[in-house]
């Protein structure tokens, strides 16, 4: 199957944001919708599925009646053969409710799905009630008896409910609480169809289900987050289909692939191993189960879109970094790196796993019978927490802090609490206030979770009534209230701070609430970079009989006059890049610095320096950042996607730090003549800034000392004799230049665009250098300064904006091209083929 096929694909697709509004404490959602556009987009343009094979219901159109309809059609729809392919897609509200006892249920609780018009009172004055396991299973049995078990159904909900305010990470949960009780007689029409091969104990969800493959995006007392762009499980499940090899996949095999998707919270933390790592020896030292180290609770997985950190390793240091992968986080970087060894990987992975599993965790839903109904019991949605800026009285000896302002703290999908510390890493002071709303007392911790290395710090712990030791501890009493940093409540107000060389960090405040103590301090841990090492167990002790937390995100940045702009480099290995960044460091207003490259160790490819310059001769300084970029080396499409992989990544990351380019330097080997390597990197120059900001390209021709015999000055004589040898040269290179600026359509875009053209060679005797005309690497980078201002390149906003290779401009001509070398290959298989059956029929006739 090619991606320009017709598969026999049908589909319903179904996506709800909007829920009526007699429906109880339901919260719309915003990216459901979307998402299941982006699900009809991909079949339609990806898949090539016509668009009469594909059903959609969205918002008021995906009422409960309208989703069994749409299901029992498809059993139904003469169009469908048998086995041909069947993808259900479900994104919305999912709760879970008691199973009624006249079902036997093979557990105490059922799972479902919410139309649109869940809660809506009919005339004979009952609620819609949602669609339980129970009767999608029927359906979907239906479907299968009729047109086979070639089904795969796609739910991006979850069915777990939870009374936390906040969840992890600022996303918003696609849950409910279900406060009805499902009566048992509840669709019994349906489950009188003599179905063959169901039974009421052949749950919908369950792991030996024959009639369908079942992708959901978390497992039944799991959550399943959307953020501000759509929902996590099927962002990663779009960008898993990215890799995915359309033209070598039958239909079955495509949907086959996606069982391997993660459930986005996990007690397991997902890792993404590139290949060059699996090689080294460590790794294999690492996972060997025979080296009897405590067992991590990590995974190893193929594809980043489902990994919560990735490892990198830069071969210039001989390091392993760390790299945030998860949505909204990714663009935290993290300085810590360790060698590559086994005992030091392992105990960074423990300092990780610790982190995120305590980070994430959440507490399951306590039920309490209320009137003869079943009803959800939390904590975090009664225990409430305010924040407020502090003032100290300045009329007390002591320091006595008094409350100020309110801060407002984020709810719902919003990204986080946007703090500032100013460059003399002062900030406000910061107290709380803990409201217990709830029937019980409670025993509150409240910690800092910070993002940037992965410490776990204490900020309050409950305390003893008094002093001595052996009095039991005050929990917060149920109608009263705690005060911390300020007050009456004795702690030490909260102030923010970050180390130098750290621009923001991301975190979390986490509140855990318990009715019983419990002593927390297991949960505490040191900056990654602070962990010891050795071998000791990760503590994952429970939290108490009945618990609940709450999670304030928070993003804290440093008060700067603006981001720093850049200056990029790019050219491959023998255009001169390393020789021009060597020069500029030799510079006498530069070389005293002692600058060395700083790698960083999120993008192994890419190096950044951090430069304060003089610009012009009345001593303006520019500060900015120096950044040495890939670029291809080879015409081999995997080793192009891997620099485009590092280019996209390093772009979009900047680019959400509001980072602008003030240009970008390309350096071009004029002694050579023009290759397909350097016109592959001279579209790709064209695709990193695009046609508005040509503008901001300098061409540096390079090697114009190629060919001069380079020597000093030892008499007049001698001087003009190695002058005269270089002429020849110089006008052969001259006339290459000429024919770039005037002739060569792909450059001449450029220059037309405003593009600088200069040049660039080192040369001892300075007679020579003057005649050849070139620039030194100080006042390439000040023209360059003088003639543009920082702007967005392209590759900036499509990387960030798509998140994926093969919808950046780089990228669909990248996609395209291997397709070209797929079906060449293909046509000299089919050939090779004929040859071989001519073989045997030429030898077959001799018999």
């Amino acid at each position: 199957m090619t991606s320009r096929s017709k598969p026999d694909l049908f589909s319903l697709v179904i996506g709800i944001d909007a829920y009526d509004s007699g429906a109880p404490k339901l919260s719309p959602l915003k990216r459901a919708v979307a998402d299941s556009d982006k699900i009809k987009d991909w079949l339609l343009n990806r898949l090539g599925v016509p668009e009469s094979n594909i059903r959609t219901l969205q918002n008021g159109a995906a009422t409960r009646s309208a989703i069994i309809q749409a299901l029992k059609d498809l059993s139904t729809n003469v169009k469908i053969k048998r086995d041909d392919p069947i993808l259900i897609y479900y994104a919305g509200h999912g709760s879970e409710a008691p199973a009624p006892k006249e079902w036997n249920w093979d557990t105490d609780m059922i799972q479902m799905i919410l139309p649109c018009d869940y809660g809506r009172k009919s005339e004979s004055n009952r609620a819609v009630p949602a669609i339980p396991d129970r009767t999608l299973g029927v359906l979907i049995s239906q479907i299968a008896q009729e047109k086979g078990n070639n089904i795969t159904v796609i739910m991006d909900c979850c069915h777990s409910g939870s009374g936390t305010r906040w969840d992890p990470k600022g996303l918003q949960a696609r849950r409910v609480d279900y406060n009805g009780v499902i009566p048992g007689d509840m669709d019994e029409d349906l489950m009188t169809v003599g179905v063959r091969g169901f039974s009421v104990h052949d749950r919908f969800r369950h792991a030996g289900c024959r009639s369908h493959v079942l992708l959901a995006a978390c497992a039944p007392d799991e959550t399943a987050y959307e953020d501000a762009h759509s929902g996590v499980f099927t962002r990663g499940l779009l960008n898993a289909l990215e890799a995915v090899d359309l033209s070598q996949t039958t239909n079955i095999g495509l949907l086959q692939q996606l069982t391997d998707l993660p459930r986005f919270v996990s007690p397991e933390l997902w890792i993404y191993v590139p290949g060059v790592i699996r090689n080294l020896e460590f790794f294999r030292t690492l996972i060997d189960e025979s080296k009897h180290r405590p067992p991590l609770k990590f995974k190893v997985v193929a594809n980043e879109a489902q990994a919560t950190i990735g490892l990198t390793y830069s071969q210039q240091c001989d390091q392993i970094g760390f790299n945030i992968l998860t949505p909204n986080e990714e663009d935290q970087e993290v300085k810590y790196t360790v060698s590559p060894n086994a005992d030091d990987v392992y105990g960074a992975l423990r300092h990780l796993c610790h982190y995120f599993y305590h980070r994430d965790r959440v507490a399951g839903t306590r039920r309490v019978r209320e009137e003869g109904q079943q009803t959800p019991l939390t904590l975090a949605s009664e225990v409430v927490i305010s924040m407020f800026t502090l003032k100290e009285d300045e009329t007390s000896e002591e320091n006595v802090y008094w409350r100020g302002e309110e801060v407002p703290l984020p709810t719902g999908n919003h990204r986080g609490l946007d703090l500032t510390v100013d460059e003399d890493d002062e900030s406000d002071l910061y107290g709380f206030e803990i409201v217990n709303n709830s029937k019980f007392d409670v025993f509150v911790h409240l910690f800092y979770f910070n993002g940037a290395d992965f410490s776990i710090a204490p900020l309050y712990k409950p305390v003893a009534e008094t002093a001595d030791a052996d009095k039991a501890l005050v929990p917060l009493e149920a109608g009263g209230s705690l005060l911390i940093g300020y007050g009456s409540g004795g702690t030490r107000p909260m102030q923010l701070t970050l180390p130098k060389d750290v621009e923001y960090e991301r975190g979390s405040l986490r509140m855990f609430v318990s009715t019983q103590y419990a002593d927390l301090s297991f949960m505490e841990q040191e900056s990654i970079s602070a962990q010891s090492r050795g071998i000791r167990p990760s503590h994952r002790k429970p939290v108490g009989a009945f618990w609940d937390c709450v999670t304030i995100p928070l993003v804290i940045r440093k008060e700067v006059p603006g981001p720093t702009p850049i200056i990029g480099v790019i050219g491959s290995k023998r255009n001169g890049k390393a020789t021009f960044i060597r020069e500029l460091f030799n510079s006498p207003q530069l070389k005293d610095l002692n600058l060395e490259p700083s790698p960083q160790l999120s993008w192994p490819l890419v190096d950044e320096y951090d430069l304060t310059m003089p610009i012009n001769p009345n001593g303006s300084r520019l500060q900015f950042t120096l950044v040495d970029l890939p670029a291809f080396e080879d015409t081999n499409v995997h080793s192009q996607a891997e620099t485009l992989k590092e280019l996209i990544s390093y772009l979009s990351t900047r680019y959400r730090q509001q980072r602008s380019f003030i240009s970008l330097i390309w350096l071009y080997d004029i002694s050579t003549p023009f290759s397909e390597i350097d016109r592959l990197n001279l579209d790709l120059v064209k695709d990193i800034t695009g046609e508005e900001a040509f503008r901001n390209i300098v061409i540096l021709t390079t090697y114009w000392n190629n060919g001069a015999m380079i020597g000093t000055n030892q008499g007049v004589t001698k001087h003009w004799r190695t002058l005269a040898s270089a002429i020849s040269p110089f006008r052969r290179y001259e006339a290459h230049e000429q024919q770039i600026k005037e002739q060569d359509t792909d450059f001449k875009a450029l220059v037309d665009g405003r593009a600088q053209v200069k040049r660039f060679g080192v040369f001892s005797d300075q007679e020579m250098a003057k005649r050849a005309g070139v620039s030194d690497p100080l006042t390439v980078i000040r023209e360059a300064v003088k003639w543009n201002t920082p702007t967005t390149f392209q590759m900036q906003h499509e990387a960030s904006e798509t998140k994926t290779l093969s919808k950046t401009t780089a990228g669909k001509k990248l996609h395209d091209k291997l397709t070209k070398e797929l079906e060449k290959e293909r046509k000299v298989l089919l050939r090779l083929q004929s040859e071989l059956e001519e073989i045997e029929r030429v030898g077959s006739a001799f018999l």
